[in-house]
């Protein structure tokens, strides 16, 4: 009897454990950014009061545990050194590879390849072919030829002063608020060279020490493909990581942030933003508040050209299919959340194949 009930109450708690973990529905969600070069018409705005939310204090966002759909996509590949072969069927080829040989003795090797974050990010993210979600992925980022806000984008794109951010489509399981990751969003301009974290310009000898090491030192992540035993040695001569490490930059970019989606018996969109604008800092603080924010002496004197931070932070129930936008004096968001078709078993043969990764900041 006793043990029938043990049994009984395994069984039990295995059901509901298996309830627990359960995705839940899939659902597409596109998302849609803007920025604006002056305020919109007829906007009931408190522009003074905007202003001074902009100030010195640039709160950084948590990133840690966000899952990154656009890195994968906006990452390029940069060649530190060209593959060599010194052996050639082509008789030209083996003279060219003779004279490189008594000049460098040629060594065959694969090349070394760096991925970096380009400058600035394409405004639309997205797979080079339409892309079928399985169970058990995390979420799923689509191709651009799946999205649906084209006449969206080219009603906004008419309005005067408006520049286009980011543009992207994905699927993912809905989850609820404590298990749900978000989406780190990243776009625009890359001000890493002018301007440092804290919105304050990069001293000039920073900035000729960090162009220093890209010219003449190979960049700490690596990416170099399978070669033979000399090639491993080389490379563990430099310290190469694996391709699976995360970039090590530490890109300040022009939209930052993170977007969680949720579901909590309804739908819910929080949305984390920071859009980094160019202004010139006046410190009219008192020497009280500029401690609290650690400004340092040297920067009081005078205005300065700096980089703010204005944040678009909101929390909202949504419904599902409707196209919702958030605005902004400085920004704009539109994003819907679709229903869609429920992903399939994944078939035999994909079970090894990457998933989109959580990727974890190196800030």
């Amino acid at each position: 009897m006793i043990r029938a009930t043990s049994l009984a109450l395994v069984a039990l708690l295995a059901t509901f454990s298996a309830r627990a973990v359960d995705p839940g529905h899939w659902f597409e969600v596109e998302v849609y950014i803007f920025k604006r070069d002056t305020m919109p018409q007829n906007a009931n705005f408190d522009a003074k009061k905007s202003q001074e939310q902009w100030t010195e204090k640039v709160k950084p966002i948590a990133l840690r545990g966000n899952v990154d759909l656009i890195s994968p996509i906006a990452m390029v590949e940069h060649i530190l050194r060209p593959a060599v072969s010194c052996m050639h069927d082509d008789p030209i080829a083996q003279l060219h590879d003779l004279s490189r040989s008594l000049m460098n003795d040629c060594v065959d090797h694969n090349p070394i390849i760096q991925k970096r974050y380009p400058q600035v990010v394409p405004f639309s993210i997205g797979e080079s072919k339409p892309i079928t979600a399985y169970k058990g992925d995390g979420p799923t980022l689509l191709a651009n030829s799946q999205s649906q806000f084209e006449s969206i984008i080219k009603k906004i794109q008419r309005q005067h002063g408006v520049h286009n951010l980011l543009h992207m489509t994905w699927q993912q399981p809905m989850l609820s608020r404590r298990n749900a990751k978000a989406v780190h969003l990243f776009a625009g301009q890359d001000y890493e060279k002018q301007f440092q974290p804290d919105g304050f310009p990069v001293k000039i000898d920073t900035l000729e020490e960090h162009n220093s090491d890209e010219n003449t030192q190979l960049h700490p992540e690596i990416i170099s493909d399978v070669g033979s035993e000399s090639d491993t040695t080389q490379a563990s001569s430099i310290n190469e990581p694996s391709a699976e490490a995360p970039p090590k930059q530490s890109p300040v970019w022009e939209l930052d942030g993170k977007l969680n989606i949720y579901l909590q018996h309804y739908l819910y969109i929080q949305a984390d933003l920071r859009l980094r604008n160019q202004g010139l800092l006046e410190h009219t603080s008192s020497d009280d508040e500029l401690n609290e924010a650690n400004v340092p002496i040297e920067h009081v004197k005078q205005a300065q050209h700096f980089l703010f931070s204005i944040p678009m932070v909101q929390n909202r129930r949504v419904r599902s299919g409707e196209i919702h936008y958030f605005d902004h004096p400085k920004m704009g968001m539109f994003i819907q959340i679709r229903k869609m078709k429920q992903p399939e078993e994944k078939p035999i043969g994909h079970e090894f194949e990457d998933s989109p990764k959580t990727i974890e900041p190196t800030q």
